[in-house]
């Protein structure tokens, strides 16, 4: 029998207008992130959707659905400091929320304003069930994968936004939640988070409908698991008398877990039929409302005439389409109508069958991206390329990979022609205590780059990862991997792991938060000849091993907690994740990082469907030197579960470089050309075909259900390969918002239609196009 779990936390909301839901402000090392998480207690922290209806009479039903069983891990404390916090925002102020920590009973108060004045406010943690006057009736639900919130209508003055967050570690510890303490919970990032409007209105229907869904939360279903608690209390009573010793105080100690369970059953026991009856009452009050509502009378005047239905909400459309010379040019507003159109494909946007949580697009600061940008740009030209960039206004690219050091796209200066890690050292020398670690490198062009894209996106999500080690730490005291000599040494993977610490400090010192680390770029070689370029070989086993027994625990002993992706290979390398998920590091790892270059998109789904508490991302891609090009490898990467889709350099010259020779990369470009000689960029048009998905999806959003009439496969190189035709990827943002991209890949234009709840539109998209709808 499921443990059904209710009201486990009671806070007050202030009935005050409200703003910073969402501030960018980062949180102190520590804070936010799922650190040494199994893959069921991971999944039990994904947030996968967050739905609101309510006004401002009948107040608001929240239902937030994890990818896991959250009431088990975070509501009872399998996860000792996990949280739930969740935000009321409006025009102005501080936001006024919940705080819903995991296991124990301990109270805090927390001065909040209300619209009555100031008074103090109970906060319940999830085994203690104590509805307070302070509290006014804003009460949760658990229930397995989900927890519901009821917030009165008396609470939801001024709201503008809705913002739920939930910490694997929360970012106050265990100490009390003081008013200092609740700033810190709005500034810390968490390990998931999802952001709704407040909805428009909760009908009865919609309430009976609610009310109808959760008809396993009520006191009867919990009474048979009390009464079996009761029974085993019975029986340990009966056997205590004629036990001495040991044996008798493991029994007592059972005795005591006993009867712990049953208090705390008896409290949700009372809780629940607490909330049920409220909403009952609630329900009452509407059928009331709706049966003594006067019967019409005839009219004694002519009957108006009926008014004007309001009109039906219309679809912007943006388009890129290189034959037509378009750049994300806006086309004619689109209207939506009733009648079904036929003989056409309609693709069916469904916003009730969710995904993954889109997270955001990027592209990788290299070396030579970040010198290109720093020191061949007027300060001026830098800001507007650096805007347009990560801005709003601009494409708001959201994700930055950062090397570690050299990669094969590295700026060679005559005095120093060589690729760089932060700890070299002359060749037959060693550096185990990293005395000669230093970041000197980086401090001229690339550390100010990434602190001008953080100052325009301060959300920006920063991956780093290496190409090599230092030299000394590998089998062929080198850089490269020339025929596949470059292993680590047995005697390195502590000094690497602490390499890994240095630069996440030293980095953060420059302001420069590291959220996301990968151990290695490609450990498994293309081909059998290695690179000439930096390169390291790690087999599945031994970057397990790394991670796991030297990596994590070098990070938590040093207060860090970036998430950890392992893989970091291309699509046909599932032979090498499969393993490392099921490894002694499935426990530290977040995700798996991905490549483009090989394979097929849809092993991200076959690795999900294995292991859903794995994130997925495609941090590298130069769709460019593939057939499939920008546009499938966005959509078909995003509707393969990827929460992050990045390409390669941010900025290359006219010739591909700067880049060391034979990097493998011939024909690979940046988003932007930037000239040497006339100090000046240009876009190409990969930047406005992310931007055909970055510029309207937003971070947080939710992936949803839509058919695509292509199909996904490869070919006899182990490429990627897109059947002709129609292609599409659909979102739902935070603000309700949805979002529709397509592509047509074939040699003719495709008229379609796309279907949202009962609504139509149609559109004819020219070959080769790449179009965004967006609609409220």
């Amino acid at each position: 029998m499921p443990r059904l779990r209710a009201l486990t936390a009671v806070l007050a909301f202030a009935a005050v207008a409200v703003t910073g839901a969402g501030a960018s402000a980062r949180p102190a090392p520590g804070s936010g992130h799922p650190a040494s998480l199994s893959r069921t207690e991971r999944g039990a922290v994904t947030l996968e959707s967050l739905g609101a209806v309510g006004d401002g009479s009948l107040g608001l039903v929240l239902t937030a659905t994890f990818r896991g069983d959250v009431e088990r891990y975070l509501g009872q404390g399998g996860l000792e400091h996990g949280a739930l916090a969740l935000e009321l925002a409006g025009a102005s102020g501080t936001p006024a929320g919940v705080l819903d920590t995991g296991g124990g009973d301990r109270q805090v108060r927390l001065p909040a304003v209300d619209g009555h004045g100031t008074g103090a406010t109970t906060i319940v943690t999830p085994d203690t069930v104590l509805p307070t006057a302070q509290a006014r009736g804003v009460t949760v639900l658990r229930d397995g994968a989900q927890v519901i919130f009821y917030v009165p209508a008396s609470e939801l003055s001024h709201v503008a936004e809705i913002k739920l967050e939930v910490f694997a570690t929360s970012p106050i510890g265990s100490g009390p939640l003081t008013p200092r303490a609740w700033r810190e919970v709005l500034a810390a990032r968490p390990a998931g988070h999802a952001s709704v409007a407040p909805p428009p209105n909760l009908t009865c229907a919609r309430l009976d409908a609610i009310l109808d869904s959760r008809t396993d939360v009520s006191p009867p279903d919990l009474e048979p698991e009390l009464v079996q608690e009761e029974h085993e209390q019975a029986a340990l009573e009966a056997d205590l008398g004629s036990l001495r010793g040991a044996t008798r105080a493991a029994l007592e100690h059972d005795l005591g877990d006993v009867a712990a369970r049953i208090a705390r059953l008896k409290r949700e026991v009372a809780g629940v039929g607490g909330v049920a009856t409220g909403l009952a009452n609630l329900l009452r009050t509407c059928v009331s409302q709706a049966t003594t509502t006067p019967p019409a009378t005839t009219p004694t005047t002519p009957t108006p005439p009926p008014a004007t239905p309001p009109p039906a909400p219309a679809v912007g459309v943006t388009q890129t389409d290189a034959a037509a010379d378009q750049d994300m040019a806006p086309q004619p507003d689109l209207a939506f109508t009733t009648t079904a159109p036929s003989g056409v494909p309609v693709i069916d946007v469904n916003d009730q069958v969710r995904y993954q949580q889109f997270e955001g697009l990027g592209a990788a600061m290299t070396d030579s991206s970040a010198w290109l940008i720093y020191d061949n740009l007027s300060a001026a030209s830098r800001l507007t390329l650096m805007q347009d960039l990560f801005s709003t206004d601009g494409i708001h690219l959201n994700f930055l990979r950062v090397p570690m050091g050299a990669s094969d796209f590295t700026v060679s200066p005559i005095d120093s022609p060589d690729p760089y890690t932060y700890d070299d050292v002359p060749a037959g020398e060693s550096d185990p205590d990293l005395t000669q670690f230093s970041i000197a490198h980086d401090l001229p062009y690339i550390i100010p780059t990434i602190q001008q894209a953080l100052q325009i996106n301060p959300d920006l999500i920063i991956s780093a990862n290496p190409w090599s080690p230092p030299a000394w730490m590998k089998a062929n005291d080198s850089l490269d991997n020339v025929d596949l000599g470059g292993t680590l040494l047995t005697t390195a993977y502590q000094p690497l792991a602490d390499y890994f610490v240095k630069f996440i400090e030293a980095y953060e010192d420059e302001g420069i938060p590291i959220d996301i680390i990968v151990p290695q770029n490609e450990p498994r070689s293309p081909g059998g000849s290695g690179t000439s370029y930096p390169g390291l070989t790690l087999p599945e086993a031994d970057e397990a091993t790394f991670i796991s027994g030297d990596l994590e625990p070098a990070l938590s002993a040093a207060g860090l907690d970036p998430k950890i992706y392992g893989n970091d290979l291309s699509w046909d390398k599932l032979s090498y994740a499969e393993p490392l998920a099921s490894s002694s590091a499935a426990a530290d790892l977040s995700g798996m990082a991905w490549h483009c270059y090989a394979g097929s998109p849809t092993v991200m789904s076959q690795l999900q469907e294995a292991d859903p508490g794995l994130d997925q991302i495609v941090d590298e891609c130069s769709p460019e030197i593939r057939s499939f090009g920008a546009p499938e490898y966005l959509i078909s990467a995003l509707r393969n579960w990827a929460s992050v889709a990045s390409v390669w350099n941010v900025a290359l010259d006219p010739e591909g470089g700067p880049k060391q020779t034979d990097n493998g990369c011939p024909g690979c470009i940046g988003l932007a050309t930037i000239n040497e000689q006339t100090q000046a960029f240009t876009f190409n048009t990969e930047y406005y075909e992310l931007g055909q998905v970055s510029a309207f999806v937003e971070p947080g959003a939710v992936r949803v259900d839509s058919p695509n009439f292509v199909t996904y496969g490869t070919n006899s190189s182990n490429i990627e390969t897109v059947s002709s035709g129609l292609d599409d990827v659909a979102f739902l943002n935070p603000d309700g918002s949805q979002v529709l991209i397509t592509y047509n890949n074939s040699t003719a234009p495709i008229t379609f239609a796309a279907e949202s709840n009962g609504s139509y539109f149609s559109y004819t998209l020219p070959a080769g196009a790449m179009t965004t709808f967006t609609w409220s």
